[in-house]
């Protein structure tokens, strides 16, 4: 069962939730950086009917067919700003008549896969950050486990695109013998380390993340102790420490300031009693210089 503690408190160990929040944000940041690219791929294809934003829409052949290479991605593809370098240019949405002329089951899971990889790999990763504070039960532990490979599935789903007709069967029915032949770019590259990066976060969780019953570690003598009761133990004796410490400090605090009180009042009373006796010394010299002063009179 889950337990709530402190902020960065790690109950299952600073090392692996710490190794498992950055694998899990690294996968997130490549994740979504790798889907929504207009990179992920690019095809090769013959044309003799325009370029990509509109070929399809030209029912008639415009003369001998021409080798052309797009950038695709699974929502966008990138349209170049010079027709004599493909790789440079800016991102552009599918139209709903490209969806509809290469679009089929196959593109959707695709889409799809990758709509749930963006939509899991920000919900895992807030769940990891939970772990700083939050220790799991050995179900919990399961489910974190599960999610992470169906998320690691997602992330293999977007390839699906290679079997589309994208990639697969874009011009042929210009004519049988034009190809279509689709490689990965560096979108793709991402995407496949994403998948590597949660395959990491799997491993640290399956190896690393224990419920607190079944948390063991042996110690250097072959003795056998809990490692989360003895990692929570620690904490507890720190916490105790930091406490009399702090305590201690305010009494030591607090012990100045009264001797500081003192000495103030005794420099005061003091300066007042040799004041004091200055003017009695002071009065009896007056009195004995008029005594003498009298017998010389007389």
């Amino acid at each position: 069962m889950a337990s709530v503690y402190g902020a960065c408190s790690f109950p299952h160990g600073p090392f692996s939730v710490c190794g498992l929040m950055v694998a899990s944000l690294a996968a997130m940041a490549a994740s979504m950086w790798g889907i929504s690219s207009c990179r992920m791929a690019y095809v090769e294809y013959t044309n003799d009917r325009g370029d990509f934003s509109d070929f399809y829409l030209d029912p008639t052949s415009d003369g001998e067919g021409i080798p052309m290479r797009t950038g695709i991605g699974l929502f966008q593809w990138l349209e170049p700003f010079d027709e004599n370098d493909w790789s440079q240019g800016q991102c552009r949405g599918y139209t709903t008549l490209q969806l509809e002329f290469f679009g089929d089951t196959v593109l959707e899971v695709a889409r799809g896969c990758g709509v749930l990889a963006v939509i899991g790999a920000v919900a895992m990763s807030l769940w990891i950050l939970f772990l700083n504070c939050v220790s799991m039960g050995q179900m919990q532990i399961r489910v974190l486990q599960f999610c992470l490979i169906c998320l690691t599935v997602n992330i293999g789903g977007t390839f699906s695109i290679f079997f589309s007709p994208l990639c697969t069967d874009l011009v042929s029915y210009q004519n049988d013998s034009y190809e279509t032949k689709c490689t990965l770019d560096q979108g793709g590259l991402v995407v496949i380390s994403a998948g590597l990066l949660w395959g990491v976060a799997l491993l640290i969780s399956c190896i690393y993340i224990k419920a607190p019953e079944k948390d063991v570690q042996v110690l250097a003598d072959g003795k056998q102790i809990n490692a989360f009761e003895h990692r929570q133990e620690r904490k507890r004796q720190a916490k105790l420490q930091r406490a009399q410490g702090e305590k201690l400090r305010q009494l030591l605090a607090e012990q100045k300031a009264q001797q500081d009180m003192i000495r103030q009042k005794h420099g005061v009373g003091g300066g007042g009693g040799g004041s004091h006796r200055g003017g009695r010394g002071g009065g009896g010299g007056s009195s004995y210089a008029s005594t003498r002063g009298g017998a010389m009179s007389v």
